[in-house]
């Protein structure tokens, strides 16, 4: 049997690329709000779900934007996967978060989150 390869699109793997660095910085962001909530510092959990949530918000028109010159739509497949590799590490940052709580781990995490210009 014989797998024929279909190569990925510029376009396709710019969006790719750009997703798996925003999912990198998500992690992070995940690691600052596990290590809020297992401190006890609901309020700041809280607040940086909000903010969080606020500014991923606008991520994906850049990462969409790219595959916007291609000829052809992605699939509504395509577009899950780059959610999810952008999303999921937000989820596993945070239950990682959750694991280390000293206040030296708790500033460099939310170093770590804060790390990277506005996209």
């Amino acid at each position: 049997m014989e797998f024929v390869s279909h190569p990925i699109s510029t376009t396709r793997s710019l969006a790719l690329m750009i997703r798996v660095g925003i999912g990198l910085h998500n992690f992070a962001e995940g690691l600052a709000i596990g290590n809020s909530a297992a401190t006890g510092e609901l309020q700041l959990a809280v607040l940086l779900v909000i903010g969080f949530a606020t500014h991923n918000a606008t991520e994906g028109f850049g990462i969409v934007a790219p595959m916007a010159a291609d000829d052809t739509r992605p699939s509504w497949g395509w577009l899950a996967l780059l959610g999810l590799i952008g999303g999921g590490p937000t989820m596993i940052g945070t239950i990682v978060g959750q694991a280390f709580t000293s206040d030296l781990v708790s500033v460099g995490f939310l170093t770590l989150a804060a790390g990277r210009s506005s996209t």
